[in-house]
């Protein structure tokens, strides 16, 4: 784990801002089965076995955003950001193991009765993104905010690998612009409106096929159990909210009412399909 962080004041208003981190992991697994008569729920567990796996996880994320600050005409503020970003994920994972060990306790894959079952993985992803935001004021009494942002997968495939989310929100302070009861201290209404865009895991709009069984020895792969639709689109989530904050008694009493409302589309699933269509399901 670890992180760097470099900040320009290019003026009094106005700032640049670089940062990158990563965050990466190893898990070493060593497994090892004793010989016994009690089935374990694997063919090789009476006669014993060892296993020795590895997994390294790897992220790094790095900005660069260019952030304004300014207050002006005395009633009125503005921050403004505009920057990108970029993201990488890895997982790589090797195995081996045995099938029945020829000398009881002796753990070692030289000890495999039948040839070493062995495996291995690699997964990686890729999200780069542009974004910006205005967060605008007026006499502490109105905020406006607004958002932006694309994003570059590489977890689906052209065209559908772009996409764009924005949002805004208003937030209106009422008992700063009209006077209210002594006993009414605080009213705000707000409301907001986002269109969020997902991806998908890596390799899964994608064919593949898949390892199988052992034949003499021998590995064998297989077919994908599902069809792949190409034109797979991000998931959306289209939500609204309407809400409004209220305090009474000197602060003593508040109340927070809030709507929410959530449109979803472009979810990708698996529907099933005759299997005399040589699959079983179709990702769409």
């Amino acid at each position: 784990l670890g992180n760097v962080n470099l900040t320009w004041d290019l003026t009094k208003d106005l700032k640049f801002l670089v940062r990158s981190g990563i965050t990466t992991n190893t898990i070493f697994t060593d497994r090892k089965t004793p010989y016994s008569f009690i089935y374990y729920g694997t063919g090789a567990s009476p006669l014993g076995n060892y296993s020795l796996e590895k997994e390294n996880n790897f992220q790094v994320i790095s900005d660069a955003m260019l952030t304004y600050n300014k207050t002006f005409f005395e009633n009125w503020s503005i921050t403004a950001s505009a920057g990108g970003s970029h993201r990488f994920n890895g997982n790589d994972f090797v195995s081996s193991r045995t099938n029945g060990l020829n000398i009881p306790g002796y753990y070692n894959l030289s000890n495999s009765i039948s040839p070493v079952q062995t495996n291995n993985r690699l997964i990686e992803k890729e999200v780069s993104s542009a974004y910006g935001y205005a967060d605008i004021g007026y006499k502490h009494m109105i905020y406006l905010g607004v958002t932006g942002r694309n994003d570059w997968t590489s977890t689906l495939q052209k065209p559908y690998n772009s996409f764009f989310y924005p949002s805004v929100s208003l937030g209106v302070v009422v008992s700063e612009m009209v006077k209210l009861p002594s006993w009414f201290d605080y009213l705000k209404l707000r409301g907001s409106w986002a269109n969020v865009s997902t991806d998908t895991d890596p390799y899964y709009t994608i064919p593949k096929y898949d390892t199988y069984n052992r034949w003499n020895g021998t590995l064998s792969l297989r077919r994908p159990g599902s069809l792949v639709t190409p034109d797979i689109r991000p998931n959306k989530t289209i939500s609204t909210e309407y809400g409004t904050e209220l305090k009474f008694f000197q602060n003593r009493l508040g109340i927070d009412l809030a709507y929410f409302n959530y449109n979803q589309s472009n979810f990708i699933v698996e529907a099933p399909v005759s299997e005399a269509s040589g699959f079983d399901s179709k990702i769409v």
